[in-house]
């Protein structure tokens, strides 16, 4: 560390109970009727952070390691809830020394979730000092000119680095027993045990401030819990009650489409109209509504021969019955012979 470095004092009465919005002192100021940017995440997944202009992203920040440094805390944003903390991750494309970037990571409880905050000592105005725990005192919470933020090396004071001066407002209470919660550093553990403290933040999560970007809270578990919410799982109870019953009603609806087609009655032959069955090759069958295929093949070899029978020819005139066809009906014929 630089001979130049002062010797921050270590704030310790930052209240837990308190959602802050954080900025730096490059774009902001005190004596601003109210801050232009805020510190804020900027990507969820990956846990970005930038500092832009001010939105409703606040900041919380939970004492840790009490019993042996005064000044520690971890840090939670109201926009990523209890389970992501202010964090530092390697970073490749950045261009300091360390190749460091704060960020928002899982919460675990580890030297690299917790921050050591110190005043810069100016008599009108508080400006905090951030040292990342895991990477020690020779690298302080700093921001690139348009962003982003990262763990900047250069820590002399005797250049005055202004985005190393950060800025704090109180926004309103939390009010939220959840954020109670501490994180303790347990390695090689993917589920980090959880202890609760008897800060202020122990009122129930129903009296959140409107206000004040609490974090929703189906995002988070209650205070010393490893399960679901009381919320997540009635939301849960809820979605499989309805699953359950839109199957039934599915279920009930073709069965209720099925026995209307059974019910539907077939076809007669007798209604006007009708046609036989297509057949087997999809062509219209030629055979009339009263035909009879088996007795069509039953004579099918036999010849029809017309024949006319003759009355007696001394009857005047006389009658001749004209058959054309054996099985049609025979038609009498009267003609007069010359």
């Amino acid at each position: 560390m630089s001979s130049s470095t002062p010797n921050f004092p270590p704030i310790t009465d930052i209240d837990s109970n308190v959602w802050y919005q954080m900025t730096e002192q490059r774009v902001d100021e005190y004596e601003y009727e109210e801050f232009t940017s805020s510190y804020q995440v900027i990507n969820r997944t990956t846990g970005e952070l930038a500092v832009w202009p001010a939105n409703n992203h606040y900041w919380q920040f939970q004492p840790v390691d009490t019993d042996e440094h005064e000044g520690r805390y971890s840090l939670r944003c109201s926009e990523t809830g209890i389970f992501m903390q202010l964090s530092v991750c390697y970073v490749p494309d950045e261009i300091a020394p360390g190749r460091t970037q704060p960020c928002m990571a899982e919460s675990h409880g580890g030297d690299e979730q917790k921050w050591d905050v110190a005043d810069w000592g100016n008599s009108t105005h508080t400006f905090y000092r951030f040292i990342n725990v895991a990477n020690g005192t020779d690298y302080w919470m700093d921001v690139h000119r348009g962003n982003p933020p990262f763990m900047s090396p250069e820590i002399s004071t005797d250049v005055r680095r202004p985005a190393q001066r950060w800025l704090m407002t109180s926004v309103s209470e939390v009010n939220d027993g959840d954020f109670s919660t501490v994180f303790t550093n347990i390695p090689s553990t993917s589920n980090p045990a959880v202890t609760t403290t008897d800060s202020d933040t122990s009122a129930p999560p129903s009296q959140s401030t409107g206000g004040s970007g609490a974090p929703d809270p189906s995002e988070s578990n209650s205070s010393g819990s490893g399960g679901l919410s009381a919320g997540a799982a009635a939301g849960i109870g809820i979605g499989v009650g309805l699953g359950v019953i839109a199957l039934a009603l599915g279920a009930f609806a073709f069965w209720w489409r099925r026995r209307r087609h059974g019910r539907q009655p077939l076809p007669s032959t007798a209604e006007p109209g009708y046609s036989p069955p297509p057949h087997d090759k999809g062509d219209a069958v030629q055979m009339g509504a009263w035909q009879n295929p088996q007795y069509n093949n039953q004579y099918a070899g036999q010849q029809q021969v017309p024949y006319y029978a003759e009355l007696p020819r001394d009857n005047n005139p006389t009658a001749e019955l004209a058959v054309t066809d054996r099985y049609q009906t025979p038609e009498l014929e009267t003609r007069t012979r010359g």
